[in-house]
């Protein structure tokens, strides 16, 4: 689980990069040095896709599942590289660089494009999927 707590004046724009992510590692556990696991994921065959519930702005972000009187309006989480580039959920993926089978994302708190926005609870489930590409 990850909580941010953020305010408007903190929030990027949809699509812009981060600017202060709450970074995570995603570890592979079973990826070990000769396996084929590992030559995949050396020779960049492994890579891990982000699949939830879309916002309904531009679709690229991970809407908020919070729909109660206090839900924040507006805003969903951006999913971003570790050099705060944006991914875009449900279609771009993260390589998993190497027989570490470790891969490092943000997410951050974004404003939606063309929508107000208003502060309040923001919550998302966010499945992590492992592709062989």
């Amino acid at each position: 689980m990850l909580s941010l707590y953020t305010s408007v004046s903190d929030m990027v724009n949809q699509g812009s990069d981060a600017t202060d992510p709450e970074f995570t590692n995603i570890y592979i556990s079973n990826i070990g040095n000769g396996d084929s696991c590992a030559q995949a994921a050396q020779a960049g065959h492994i890579s891990v896709r982000f699949v939830g519930q879309a916002d309904d702005a531009d679709g690229t972000t991970l809407a908020n599942s919070y729909l109660s009187q206090n839900s924040a309006k507006g805003v969903g989480m951006g999913i971003f590289r570790e050099d705060n580039t944006p991914v875009a959920i449900n279609k771009d993926t993260l390589p998993v660089p190497d027989a570490t089978g470790k891969t490092v994302f943000g997410i951050q708190a974004v404003k939606l494009t063309n929508q107000a926005v208003s502060p309040g609870t923001l919550y998302g489930r966010l499945i992590i999927q492992i592709e062989r590409l």
